[in-house]
């Protein structure tokens, strides 16, 4: 899964890959910024941020029909 998540401060296009292994998925998170200072003056927020992403997303796949 490709976002392109676009912003008037700084920019990022995150990739999402999922990866079968056994029983079990392997997630895999790339955050790439336009430039280092994009991502040093939002670091702080992203970091929280994609870590409540992740732990929100057992409960999602659990909803997947």
């Amino acid at each position: 899964m490709v976002v392109d998540h676009p912003s008037a401060d700084h920019h990022f296009v995150l990739t999402i890959t999922y990866t079968a292994v056994g029983t079990r998925t392997l997630v895999g998170w790339h955050q790439l910024f336009d430039t280092a200072h994009h991502r040093e003056e939002i670091a702080h927020f992203v970091t929280e941020a994609n870590e409540q992403n992740l732990d929100r997303l057992p409960a999602e796949v659990r909803n997947v029909a």
